[in-house]
């Protein structure tokens, strides 16, 4: 009886322990996406400090961005696989941009070098 009872409480508490996981990695997620929402929103307010975005120009960075974003933080994707992606996405915003708002972002080169390096 006293087996039968241990085997119920290790069958509850294993199966309690599971849930608690999942929801902390659900919970997790969450985070993850609230911070990236954050951090976009960041991300656009300095580069609207330094580009007067024309038509829907400001939308269609904020997708790429978003899209870059979530392919850097994509743990599936290796290390070189995620150079050579950077490479890829510099070029690409470079391409979204044109040739005087170019030389306006690089008139701060740290901020030139996080979205194209």
């Amino acid at each position: 009886m006293k087996n039968i009872i241990f085997a119920g409480l290790a069958c509850l508490a294993f199966s309690t322990s599971m849930s608690a996981q999942q929801l902390d990695n659900s919970m997790s997620d969450e985070r993850k996406e609230i911070l990236m929402q954050e951090t976009l929103k960041s991300d656009m307010i300095l580069l609207s400090e330094y580009v007067d975005f024309d038509g829907t120009q400001e939308e269609n960075l904020k997708s790429f961005l978003q899209l870059r974003m979530e392919l850097l933080n994509d743990s599936t994707i290796t290390k070189e696989e995620k150079v050579a992606l950077k490479k890829g996405l510099g070029k690409k915003f470079l391409s979204l941009l044109n040739e005087g708002q170019i030389e306006k972002l690089k008139t701060n080169q740290e901020l030139f070098e996080k979205f194209t390096k």
